[in-house]
């Protein structure tokens, strides 16, 4: 049984790439199996609005956590992307596996970093299958509940890093945890190249544009 609860932390406004996403991705996962075999299948969609994005987050798995979800799909609200990301991620059978994506400026950086922590990981025209990441962004990653009953609470937390004097954010707090727990993060880049941040301009996987 494949009982997704997707997962959208937002501060009350979503974007149009979003909303389509989101209608695009209930009507495929009603008509197609995600997993093969097909044992069955059931989503649940959870919003949760408020100004703190590790408290919305950490409101959202434990209600999913509730609802005895099998997977948790976190999909930020200024995220676009095509259903099939889903199904990718899905079939890679991994325990944490995400989208990679740039960061909302032009010529961003992508949120994944490279496992030993030297540089963003890109995703690239050449790039396909999963990698393992140190941490990337939250905003299209799929988690195995049961991740959340092993990794201690608080899950989501934004520390001040002192060796570089910013505050880290949820989603590198959260890569910590998962390091310290042995569990694997892997950046799929195929569906990497399905999800994109929006904002005032489509910040793609290969480019940016107006």
């Amino acid at each position: 049984m494949f009982n997704l609860a997707v997962l959208t932390p937002t501060g009350g406004h979503v974007s149009l790439g979003y909303t389509s996403g989101m209608i695009r991705l209930v009507m495929d996962f009603a008509e197609k199996p995600i997993m093969e075999p097909d044992e069955g299948r059931y989503l649940r969609h959870h919003m949760a609005c408020g100004s703190c994005i590790s408290d919305n987050r950490e409101r959202l798995v434990m209600q999913a956590l509730k609802e005895e979800a099998t997977h948790l799909l976190f999909i930020d609200d200024d995220m676009g992307f095509t259903p099939a990301a889903l199904r990718i991620m899905a079939r890679r059978e991994q325990r944490v596996v995400g989208a990679n994506y740039r960061r909302r400026q032009r010529g961003g950086e992508f949120t994944a970093m490279q496992l030993d922590g030297s540089a963003s990981l890109e995703t690239l025209e050449c790039n396909g299958g999963i990698v393992p990441c140190r941490w990337a962004g939250l905003g299209f990653t799929l988690i195995e509940a049961q991740v959340f009953r092993v990794l201690p609470q608080p899950w989501f937390l934004i520390g001040y890093q002192k060796t570089t004097h910013v505050y880290g954010s949820e989603d590198v707090y959260f890569g910590g945890l998962l390091r310290d727990a042995g569990i694997a993060w892997y950046i799929d880049h195929d569906a990497s190249k399905l999800v994109y941040h929006t904002g005032m301009y489509d910040y793609k996987w290969d480019e940016v544009t107006a």
